[in-house]
C-alpha cells in the first residue's frame, strides 16, 4: 500500500521488519516444505523491495534485491524481468537482455515482459530476435479483451515492435503494415502514421503512402 502511495521509505521499513522475521524463522525450520514456502515469502519480500528502489531511482540497491530475491526462488520469471528492466533503464543493454531471455525462458504469456524484450532486442538492433519473440508471443497473449490500461498501452507498443520485426527482418511489408495499424487503433501516435508511410513507401505505393 505505501508503494502505492509513493511513500517509499515507510514500504522500506515494513519490508525490512518482515524480511527479518521471516528470516529468523527461517533458521530453524527443519521441514522442507516449509522452508520451501518460507523461500517463496522471502522472494516476495526482497522483489517487494527491489521495486521500492526501481521507484526512488536508486537501482544498485534495487539489484542487489532482485538477486537475493533469485537466491529464494530461482525459478521465479519475475525477479529476472525486473532485473532486466533495471539494467534497461542504466542503458546497460546486455547486462538486461541477459536477465530478460531468463524470463522469457520461464514466462511467455506476458505482454509487459514481450513488449520490454522486444524493445531491448531493438536497442540492440536486433531484429531477427526480435521476429523470435513476435512469434512465440501467444495470441492469448496479444488480445486486447480483458486487459488494464498499462496492459493496452504495453500491448500498443508491442504491436509497433512486432511491425518492426516484420518489416526490417522478414521484409513482410504488408503484414507490418497490419500490425501498425493495430498499434494505432491501441493508441493512436503520430509516430506509427509516420511509419506506416514510410513502408509504404518501400513497397513504392504512393498512393497508400500520401493517404
Amino acid at each position: 500500500c505505501y508503494i502505492e502511495l509513493n511513500k517509499f521509505g515507510k514500504a522500506s521499513k515494513y519490508l525490512n521488519n518482515a524480511m527479518r522475521i521471516l528470516q529468523a524463522k527461517n533458521k530453524n525450520l527443519t521441514d522442507l516444505q516449509s522452508k520451501e514456502k518460507m523461500n517463496k515469502e522471502l522472494f516476495e519480500i526482497f522483489r517487494s523491495l527491489g521495486n521500492v528502489f526501481i521507484y526512488s531511482k536508486d537501482y544498485n540497491t534495487a539489484i542487489k534485491c532482485y538477486e537475493k530475491a533469485i537466491e529464494h526462488d530461482a525459478e521465479n520469471y519475475s525477479a529476472y524481468f525486473f532485473l532486466g528492466t533495471v539494467y534497461y533503464a542504466k542503458k546497460e543493454y546486455d547486462k538486461a537482455i541477459s536477465y530478460l531471455d531468463e524470463a522469457y525462458k520461464r514466462e511467455t504469456n506476458d505482454i509487459f515482459l514481450a513488449t520490454v524484450i522486444s524493445k531491448t532486442y531493438f536497442e540492440l538492433g536486433n531484429y531477427e530476435k526480435m521476429y523470435e519473440i513476435y512469434q512465440k508471443t501467444s495470441k492469448e497473449t496479444t488480445s486486447p479483451q480483458n486487459k488494464s490500461d498499462d496492459q493496452k498501452w504495453f500491448l500498443a507498443y508491442y504491436e509497433y515492435l512486432a511491425a518492426i520485426a516484420l518489416r526490417y527482418y522478414k521484409k513482410d511489408y504488408k503484414e507490418a503494415i497490419e500490425h501498425y495499424k493495430k498499434s494505432i487503433k491501441a493508441k493512436r501516435k503520430a509516430w506509427t502514421y509516420s511509419e506506416i508511410a514510410s513502408t509504404y513507401d518501400e513497397m513504392h505505393d504512393i498512393k497508400n503512402e500520401f493517404k
